[in-house]
């Protein structure tokens, strides 16, 4: 795992020792307005990961928003050295606005604060024009993609259905992501048993809302439907296989299969979904699970959108998109 202490990386630590504060974060807690920190194309770096589902909801909402043009994207991602590391190339290595060398991650988090200790996360957005962390929370980054200027505001964040995505973001969490993670890291049978009924509820539960509706919400596509996205995708490639959630494939249940086709679909999409890294980013750095470092095959999956969606996206046409 790992940790900052005091600024210093600790490659061994699980958790801070006795005397030091947590919770002094590097980054400001949000932006608010855009106008709070002087948006210009270019400004602000996203960095983020291809395998770390909640990293990769922020790719997801930056193509759909089609913001690949304004939002440079730095790649976090390699072998799990000081945590994540960032690749060689991208905009935080590059020529334009006198910006240093990172290798990795945590350097972002001290070069804003250094003396910081905790967790190092991703994504993150850096301002490379202060060389400070913007934001280190994939929800703020969610916040501040969806709220570009120039753009209609809270296009993922519909004002309207507020009420519902809040209770959907939270059933996404409690009963799907987080049961998903406890029945992979589970050391006794009872704790999986629980985990994985849990986890296949909630996928019967969200089969039976899908099958009369295009997305989560209803008509409208939000963050709700990027979030669960990032966990369907993964689902056959390793949280089944993996995480051992093998009851039932995704590609069992009609409507949510159908449904990650349509999102795979939209422009820009396919393009941030790279099965082999996302392997790797669990086959690869969970030693316990896999001491041998074996990464499995991944299944044979035809990504085709349904032809049965059709008429939903007729009821729903994402005009924004258009």
């Amino acid at each position: 795992m790992g940790l900052l202490i005091n600024g210093k990386w600790q490659d061994a630590a699980q958790k801070l020792p006795a005397g030091v504060n947590a919770g002094s974060r590097p980054y400001w807690s949000s932006f608010g307005t855009n106008d709070d920190h002087g948006f210009e194309p270019g400004r602000h770096v996203l960095v983020a990961s291809l395998s770390c589902p909640w990293s990769h909801a922020t790719l997801v909402a930056r193509a759909i928003l089609g913001l690949q043009e304004t939002v440079p994207l730095h790649i976090a991602g390699g072998p799990r050295i000081e945590g994540y590391g960032l690749l060689p190339e991208g905009p935080l290595n590059g020529q334009t606005y006198e910006d240093p060398v990172f290798r990795h991650v945590h350097q972002l988090y001290t070069a804003t604060n250094p003396h910081y200790s905790g967790r190092v996360t991703v994504p993150v957005l850096w301002d490379r024009f202060s060389q400070r962390l913007a934001l280190a929370d994939s929800s703020d980054v969610l916040h501040w993609l969806d709220n570009q200027p120039g753009q209609p505001a809270s296009r993922l964040h519909p004002e309207r259905f507020q009420d519902g995505m809040t209770s959907t973001l939270e059933l996404l969490k409690s009963d799907l992501i987080e049961p998903i993670y406890r029945a992979g890291l589970a050391r006794r049978q009872a704790d999986y048993d629980q985990s994985v009924g849990t986890v296949f509820a909630t996928l019967a539960e969200l089969e039976t809302r899908l099958s009369a509706q295009r997305f989560l919400l209803g008509p409208t596509l939000s963050v709700c439907d990027i979030r669960l996205f990032c966990i369907l995708v993964r689902f056959d490639t390793v949280y089944g296989p993996f995480f051992r959630c093998i009851r039932k494939r995704l590609c069992d249940h009609t409507a949510l299969w159908a449904y990650a086709r349509d999102i795979m679909s939209m422009p820009g999409v396919r393009e941030t979904v790279n099965m082999r890294v996302i392997q790797e980013g669990y086959y690869l750095n969970d030693g316990d699970t896999n001491p041998h470092g074996i990464v499995a095959e991944a299944p044979e999956l035809d990504w085709t959108p349904d032809a049965s969606r059709l008429a939903f996206s007729q009821k729903a046409p994402l005009e924004w998109m258009s």
